[in-house]
C-alpha cells in the first residue's frame, strides 16, 4: 500500500491564458537532484506576463507573434502531414505549463550524487510556483545566513541581470544605457552601479520611470530623453524591455560611440538598420539566461561542473556572486519588493501584476498547512511519472 501525497502548483492553459492552481504529486527525488518545500517565490513580471498574455491571444495573434514557431510548424506539416503537425500543436496547447523561475527554499530531501548541501539549507533556486519541487543541484545554493530570504529570492532574476553585463565586458566609469524599466531593468540598473558604471535607464511608461526615480536611478521617459539628444557618447545599452519592433535597436544604434556595444536582455523583434552597425562596428549579442551551462543537460541534470580556469563565470557561480553582493551590502534588492502575497492569493497577485506597472517585485508566501507532509512522509510516496494526472483543484 502506497498514500500519493499532493502538493499545489500554479498551471497556465496555454489556450486560454487561465491560470489556475492545481493539486499534484509531489514529485519524486531523483540522482543529482534536491526536493524543495518552497517558502517564497517572485513573479517574473516579463516572462510571465508574456506567456499569459501568448494564452489569451487569438489563434491569429498567436501566430502573427510567434512567426518563427508557425515557421516550424509549417515544416512539421511538409515533412509529418497535417494531422501529426495538428495533433502535436494541439498536445502543446492543450498541456498546462508551471509558472515561475525565482525560488527560495528548504531543502527536504536529496538525491543521490548531491555534494555541498544538506535537508534543512535555505536555498535559493529556479523553482516554479509551487509548494514543492525537484531541480538540479547545480541549479541552487545555499542561501548565506545573513541574507534575507525575501531579498534573495531575487538571485536568480538577478543572474540574468549579470549575465548580460558580463557579456557587455564593462568597466568603470564606462557610460551604460539601460532600455526598460520593469524589474530585469531596474535590477541591471542597480548592478551596474555597483560595477562602478554611469548609468542612465529610459522607458516609455512614466509610471516605471518614477519607480525607478525612487529607487535613485537616473531614469527619463523616451520623449523627455529624446530631446536630451546625447548621440554617439554611450558605451554600451543593455536592452531589458520586450518589444515586437527594432525600436530598441536603432535608439541604441544612435546613441552609441564606436565600437559600442548592445546586449539583449529581452525579447526583441525586427531587423536592424546595417550601415549605422556597419560605420559605427557595433557589436550585437543576444543574452541567454544566467549564463553558461543553461539548457546543457551535462551540467543541468547530470551535475557536471565546468572548469572555472575556462568558465569563470557559469550559472551557479552567478548566483553566488548575486548572494555574495547582497550579502556584503553592495546591492539591494529588498526595495524592489512592492507587494508579498499568500500563494492561495495568486489570483490577485497576477492581477496587481499585469494590470499595475508600478508593480515590480510581486512575491508569494507560502504557508505550512496540514496537506503538506513532514519530512518522514516523503518516504511513502509513490508516484509513477508515465502515468501522471493533474487533478484540479
Amino acid at each position: 500500500n502506497y498514500r500519493i501525497i499532493y502538493m499545489k502548483q500554479i498551471l497556465l492553459d496555454l489556450n486560454s491564458g487561465k491560470i489556475e492552481i492545481y493539486e499534484m504529486p509531489i514529485p519524486l527525488i531523483r540522482d543529482n537532484f534536491v526536493k524543495i518545500k518552497s517558502i517564497y517565490s517572485l513573479i517574473s513580471q516579463g516572462t510571465e506576463k508574456k506567456l499569459i498574455g501568448f494564452g489569451k491571444a487569438s489563434p491569429l495573434k498567436k501566430i502573427k507573434d510567434n512567426k518563427d514557431k508557425f515557421n516550424i510548424l509549417l515544416n512539421k506539416i511538409k515533412n509529418d502531414g497535417l494531422l501529426n503537425a495538428y495533433e502535436a500543436a494541439k498536445f502543446k496547447l492543450d498541456t498546462p505549463i508551471p509558472l515561475g523561475y525565482n525560488n527560495v527554499g528548504e531543502i527536504v530531501e536529496l538525491g543521490k550524487n548531491v555534494k555541498g548541501l544538506a535537508v534543512g539549507d535555505y536555498v535559493i533556486s529556479n523553482g516554479p510556483h509551487s509548494e514543492y519541487f525537484i531541480t538540479s543541484s547545480n541549479l541552487c545554493l545555499r542561501i548565506p545566513s545573513n541574507v534575507d530570504l525575501k531579498e534573495a529570492t531575487f538571485t536568480i532574476i538577478s543572474s540574468i541581470a549579470l549575465h548580460g553585463i558580463r557579456l557587455s565586458k564593462p568597466t568603470i566609469g564606462e557610460k551604460y544605457m539601460v532600455i526598460g524599466l520593469g524589474l530585469l531593468g531596474q535590477v541591471t540598473c542597480e548592478l551596474l552601479n555597483a560595477n562602478g558604471c554611469k548609468v542612465i535607464a529610459i522607458d516609455k511608461d512614466i509610471n516605471r520611470v518614477k519607480s525607478a526615480l525612487e529607487n535613485n536611478i537616473e531614469a527619463y521617459s523616451l520623449d523627455e530623453y529624446s530631446s536630451k539628444n546625447e548621440l554617439n557618447t554611450f558605451d554600451a545599452s543593455l536592452i531589458c524591455a520586450s518589444a515586437y519592433s527594432s525600436e530598441p535597436i536603432d535608439l541604441s544604434s544612435e546613441i552609441l560611440r564606436r565600437k559600442g556595444r548592445i546586449i539583449i536582455l529581452g525579447a526583441i523583434e525586427g531587423k536592424f538598420n546595417r550601415d549605422k552597425f556597419y560605420h559605427k562596428e557595433l557589436k550585437l549579442m543576444v543574452s541567454c539566461s544566467y549564463g553558461p551551462g543553461r539548457y546543457n543537460k551535462n551540467y543541468e541534470e547530470k551535475n557536471l561542473d565546468f572548469p572555472i580556469e575556462y568558465v569563470r563565470w557559469t550559472e551557479k557561480r552567478n548566483f553566488e556572486a548575486i548572494l555574495n553582493l547582497i550579502q556584503q551590502k553592495k546591492i539591494n534588492l529588498k526595495k524592489f519588493i512592492t507587494n508579498i502575497f499568500d500563494f492561495s492569493n495568486y489570483d490577485n497577485a497576477y492581477k496587481i501584476s499585469i494590470e499595475d506597472s508600478n508593480q515590480l517585485g510581486v512575491l508569494f508566501q507560502y504557508h505550512s498547512n496540514k496537506h503538506n507532509p513532514t519530512l518522514i512522509d516523503q518516504k511513502n510516496i509513490f508516484h509513477n511519472s508515465q502515468n501522471e494526472k493533474i487533478n484540479k483543484n
